[in-house]
């Protein structure tokens, strides 16, 4: 489900699924691997995010946790805390890359978040995981 103010918009097969799908090759998460859903959060706002919902068959251990990480170029990234107090793991747009990238971890699924420089995609995590998860 999209938080407040957002349509999830899964378009299965598409390019997007194709640049930002589930881990399946990497050692590490591969293996746990069940499920990801990946789309467009619309709104009327300007530049939408893109969210990807991993989905492992247990919860993330730290080696699973990095290496995922690190699957989706986020390493140069650090932790933060949003202000609901959920960790979440934040790697800002820099040189070639020019998207912000936001991750946050419960239990077995990850959370993530590209969206443009500006848009504030931890307050969309936030909303997020309360309409969805609590």
């Amino acid at each position: 489900m999209a938080p407040p103010g957002f349509q999830f918009e899964r378009e299965s097969g598409d390019i997007l699924m194709q640049v930002f799908g589930g881990p399946t090759t990497d050692p590490v998460p591969g293996p746990a691997y069940v499920r990801d859903e990946v789309g467009a959060l619309s709104s009327s706002a300007p530049n939408s995010p893109i969210m990807l919902i991993l989905e492992l068959n247990d919860t993330f251990t730290a080696d699973q946790l990095n290496a995922y990480i690190t699957f989706e170029g986020n390493a140069a990234g650090g932790e933060i805390e949003s202000p609901a107090g959920y960790p979440m793991w934040f790697k800002a747009a820099v040189g070639e890359t020019t998207c912000d990238a936001t991750m946050v971890f419960l239990g077995k699924f990850d959370i993530a978040l590209r969206s443009e420089p500006g848009v504030d995609s931890v307050a969309i995590l936030d909303a997020f995981i309360a309409e969805t998860f609590e």
